[in-house]
């Protein structure tokens, strides 16, 4: 945990009041072992609340001790404070559970990368309560996932240590939604080579890769540009009948 510079500044300030605390009660006759105890019971506020009702002058060293020791207390409790919420910054709740979660997932479907496809197909694999996982190299995507609610993870489909952590062995699906066809075909091999049985989808470009990643092992395949024109081609074949009905 990284240490702010106001709070190196209260740091130095406390042992600096503690230091000289020490040395006005070891000034007042007592030996070094008794000025370090009392001041350290002072200074973490052992002693609070501490009494004032005796500042006169045969003790007023006494007294200008208790006073830093008040100080000092307080610059502790406002680090202590300090520490607490840095070390609470850093702890993601969100993510704990989300690791928890995906710590117990079987038979779900890994999506891989985050993009515009992906964020269609999460959220309609979520309103069917359809278990998935979404796989991404970028921290910032998948931490932005994880606030919403979905499960999601930092690393790369096509490395076995990433893939063991999104429990590749207990999934039943890998969608694989890259544009680029050698990342996909390379997440192909690592799925299969890690569990035969899991069914994959692919992202392609070109009726060419068809032939290759059928080879790999790829039961699915499509191609974005393709099922667009399907769904205009449906859409004009669809208002051409209509159209025609109505003549």
């Amino acid at each position: 945990m990284r240490i702010r510079t106001v709070n190196k500044i209260l740091i130095i300030s406390f042992l600096l009041l503690y230091a000289i605390s020490v040395l006005l009660i070891y000034g007042l006759g007592y030996n070094i072992w008794v000025s370090l105890t009392w001041n350290l019971l002072s200074f973490i506020g052992a002693d609070f609340p501490v009494d004032f009702s005796i500042p006169d002058k045969a003790n007023a060293i006494a007294f200008l001790s208790n006073v830093l020791g008040v100080i000092g207390s307080l610059i502790l409790t406002i680090l202590l404070t300090s520490f607490f919420y840095q070390i609470l910054s850093r702890v993601n709740i969100k993510k704990s559970i989300a690791e928890a979660k995906i710590r117990g997932l079987k038979h779900h479907t890994i999506l891989y990368p985050s993009n515009k496809i992906a964020e269609y197909l999460a959220k309609d694999l979520a309103r069917n309560k359809i278990e998935f996982l979404i796989l991404d190299p970028s921290k910032k995507y998948v931490e932005e996932y994880i606030d919403e609610g979905m499960l999601a993870l930092e690393g790369d489909a096509f490395d076995p240590v990433a893939l063991e952590k999104a429990k590749i062995k207990e999934a039943s699906k890998i969608i694989l939604l890259n544009e680029d066809i050698t990342k996909n075909a390379l997440a192909a091999i690592s799925a299969k080579k890690m569990n035969n049985k899991i069914r994959i989808a692919s992202r392609i470009k070109k009726v060419d890769d068809i032939a290759k990643m059928k080879r790999i092992g790829v039961d699915y395949l499509v191609m974005p540009e393709i099922a667009i024109g399907d769904e205009i081609g449906k859409f004009l074949v669809k208002e051409a009948i209509l159209k025609k009905k109505l003549v």
